[in-house]
């Protein structure tokens, strides 16, 4: 049942007014319409909403903070007058890379991104990243209403035999968080035909994704090839094992942060029965950097090892 569900936060943008003067000539309103156009488009995720502030109250100089409800998900800076660069040698403010993490910053000349242009990644990114508020029970409900009447065998094979409607939503907050494109709820459903009801939430999700390939592959490779990452295998080992404490996870996405910095684009791909520690791992501190096994990535992508993660 998805009747009495309390509607989910509404998405809040604030601004300082210097903030607001660094997104010229466009306004903080076409910012966030071009972000909701991103999201849609690139996605598949609908935003009804959002709730402007400008007044600057609680922010620094020229800072912005993206909420979900009371709860401020990110923040940053939108220097005027300067381009954000990914990687950058010197910039004059340093700053993550609004989509990975990546290290990056802000100089003065470049063909970067302008402060607009920055915060709609940073906005897409966050949104996509924000659970329930986007991809909350009653909107994953109206998704399989919509899709039955064009395929009612399918939606009665596994919506609830299979799934239910909150682990379906679940589901597809975990692939839009991991920047998987939700639009084709059917693609997503066949993947779920025959599976245990019984499922992990886990388990569900590896095998989505790996029937997911084709797609997985092209958003990696949209050219044919794509520069990646890998774990040795004592890197792997301790993921596998579970014994990664804090120094050794320290070192590992330091190392990857390094790697980063000189291939702001490239994805971390590793064995398949150690994608979903190695994510965990990283959304600590890079939750926007790809991470994918390696049987859901097609024999046609041409992968360009760039850098190996090693142990300690």
């Amino acid at each position: 049942p998805t009747t009495g569900l309390a509607a989910p936060p509404p998405l809040g943008l604030a601004l300082h007014p210097d903030a607001v003067r660094a997104l010229a000539p466009l306004s903080p309103d076409q910012v966030v319409d071009a972000a909701r156009r991103r999201l849609a488009a690139d996605f598949g995720i609908e935003v009804a909403e959002v709730v402007l502030r400008t007044d600057g109250r609680g922010l620094g100089p020229a800072e912005f903070r993206i909420e979900t409800g009371e709860v401020s998900r990110a923040r940053g800076a939108l220097p005027s007058g300067l381009i954000f660069m990914c990687p950058v040698a010197r910039p004059e403010l340093p700053g993550p890379e609004p989509v990975t993490g990546a290290p990056g910053g802000w100089v003065r000349q470049g063909a970067g991104l302008t402060a607009a242009a920055f915060l709609e990644a940073r906005l897409v990114t966050v949104w996509r990243q924000s659970g329930a508020a986007v991809l909350g029970v009653q909107a994953v409900a109206a998704r399989v209403a919509a899709l039955e009447p064009a395929h009612p065998a399918l939606v009665r094979a596994v919506v609830p035999r299979v799934v239910d409607v909150p682990a379906l939503a679940r589901l597809l907050q975990a692939l839009a968080a991991e920047a998987v494109p939700v639009r084709d709820l059917k693609a997503v459903l066949e993947a779920l035909t025959g599976r245990a009801p019984d499922e992990g939430d886990a388990a569900r999700l590896q095998a989505v994704r790996r029937s997911l390939a084709p797609l997985l592959s092209h958003r990696l490779a949209p050219g044919g090839h794509a520069e990646v990452i890998h774990a040795d295998g004592e890197v792997e080992r301790a993921l596998r094992q579970g014994t990664v404490d804090a120094h050794f996870a320290s070192d590992i996405l330091e190392q990857l942060q390094t790697a980063l910095a000189q291939y702001p684009r490239a994805a971390l791909v590793v064995s398949p029965d150690v994608r979903v520690a190695a994510r965990a791992l990283l959304s600590r501190r890079l939750p926007g950097v790809p991470v994918l096994a390696t049987d859901e990535v097609l024999p046609s992508a041409q992968l360009v090892p760039v850098a190996v993660i090693e142990g300690l």
